[in-house]
């Protein structure tokens, strides 16, 4: 049988506040993994437009399913981003998921109910789906934010045509024509 020899090691004091040589490796082992990932994870400053640009280029590449599921990443990381709930609105729309994307853009103008660029594409929206009446009121609310933003005035006056309402349509496009022309 052989015998083994056993020996006691001393420890220093801080290798007995450690746990020995084992803990100290182990402490700096977990120290450097934690300095490596938040020296390699990009700073949210840095992030910030690098998911809207993702996007942008997926649109561009006719990808939506791509684009909503960098959107819906977004989402996960930071529910509260009401720019990833318009991007959301507006890939569900192009996708044709009209009653969703109208759900979205509502969400966002709880929040920010004057943001124009919303309202004017969930008036588009309300138009696809034949809600022309509803579509004007948003239309109209729109006009009182900016009353002489072009796309707001010719969509106004294509919604007041599809209601019937020529003449108010005129006024409308006559308005646009005049602001598009520098008049």
């Amino acid at each position: 049988m052989l015998e083994r020899e056993v020996r006691t090691i001393e420890k220093t004091p801080t290798e007995a506040r450690c746990g020995g040589v084992r803990g100290i490796a182990l402490r700096v082992a977990i120290a450097f993994g934690l300095w490596a990932v938040a020296t390699a994870l990009p700073s949210s400053a840095e992030t910030e437009g690098d998911w809207q640009q993702a996007v942008r280029s997926e649109v561009q590449a006719q990808h939506l399913d791509a684009a909503l599921t960098i959107v819906a990443e977004r989402l996960r990381i930071a529910p509260d981003d009401y720019e990833a709930h318009g991007w959301r609105g507006r890939l569900l729309a192009w996708k044709g998921r009209w009653s969703d994307a109208e759900a979205e853009y509502k969400l966002v103008l709880e929040k920010f109910p004057d943001d124009v660029e919303i309202l004017t594409a969930l008036s588009d929206v309300l138009v696809w789906q034949h809600k022309n009446a509803e579509a004007l009121e948003v239309l109209n609310h729109a006009k009182q934010i900016s009353p002489s933003d072009p796309e707001v005035l010719s969509r106004q006056a294509r919604v007041l045509t599809l209601l019937g309402r020529t003449r108010d349509a005129a006024v409308g496009i006559s308005a646009t024509s005049d602001l598009r022309s520098g008049q």
